[in-house]
Formats: structure tokens, C-alpha cells, sequence
């Protein structure tokens, strides 16, 4: 049954499918345990001011780590920046773009400046291999 099954799943790699809010949405929705969630961003999220993806992703309480890939770093990249503490547990935000990645790692203060509360990494020539390693070790070393 594979409702069953994607109400169990703790990470979900579909770097290579877009998703715009009902996709995400629907994923959210699907999968309530997510701790990992790697995806690409649709087109139709630059059309939308009101809202950005952690609206949705807040939704995701178990939610660690997330990675995006967007086709440019623009105004829609600076939104998400800001908004990534929506998610409370959150520790890890990847912005992938071609072979550069802009990381923001939690610092674990909830202050609301964004210096603060988050460490900001550049990484070039970057895998995204290597980055899924690390948050599958994560969440190994996260007791059950």
C-alpha cells in the first residue's frame, strides 16, 4: 500500500522533479515524518509574492534538512533565505545552483535576526552526493 508506505518515509530525493505549491503540497500532505527533502523548484513560484515554500514546509514538524535547486540565485533565493526559520527544527538549507551551493546551517538560537541564528556557507564545485550523505548520517544519529 503505498499511502501506508509514504506516511513512513523520512527522506525524499526528487532533486530532478520541480514541484510549485500543489506538488510540495501534496508531498507535505503525503509524507508527515519528512526530515529530509531534496526537490527542484517550479517556475511558478517566482509569479507568487504572498507565499513561499516554507508556508508549506513548516507544515513538515520532523523537518532537518532541505535542499533546493533553482535555475539562478534571484529575488525568489533572498525570499527563502529569509523565510527558512518558519520551520522550527530546521538545521540545514541548501540552495543549489548549477555547481554552486549557498548553505545555511542553524546556529540554534531562535533570535530572528538572520546573522545570528544562521551560519551562511558558500560551496563551489559542489556535489549534492556528499551533502545527502551527511544528513542520512543525521538522521542515523537521531534517537527513534
Amino acid at each position: 500500500n503505498w499511502a501506508l508506505y509514504t506516511t513512513h518515509l523520512v527522506r525524499l530525493d526528487v532533486l530532478t522533479c520541480q514541484m510549485g505549491p500543489v506538488k510540495l503540497y501534496e508531498v507535505v500532505r503525503c509524507c508527515p515524518r519528512l526530515q529530509v527533502l531534496e526537490f527542484t523548484v517550479a517556475p511558478q513560484w517566482d509569479f507568487l509574492t504572498d507565499m513561499d515554500i516554507f508556508d508549506i514546509l513548516r507544515l513538515l514538524p520532523e523537518l532537518r534538512a532541505c535542499a533546493i535547486t533553482l535555475a539562478s540565485f534571484d529575488d525568489f533565493f533572498e525570499r527563502m533565505i529569509n523565510a527558512c526559520s518558519k520551520c522550527e527544527k530546521l538545521e540545514s538549507f541548501l540552495v543549489v545552483v548549477g555547481a554552486l551551493a549557498f548553505e545555511l546551517l542553524s546556529t540554534g538560537q531562535r533570535t530572528g535576526d538572520l546573522d545570528k541564528d544562521w551560519e551562511h556557507r558558500r560551496l563551489q564545485d559542489f556535489d549534492i552526493t556528499i551533502w545527502t550523505g551527511w544528513q542520512d548520517a543525521r538522521i542515523e544519529d537521531l534517537p527513534v
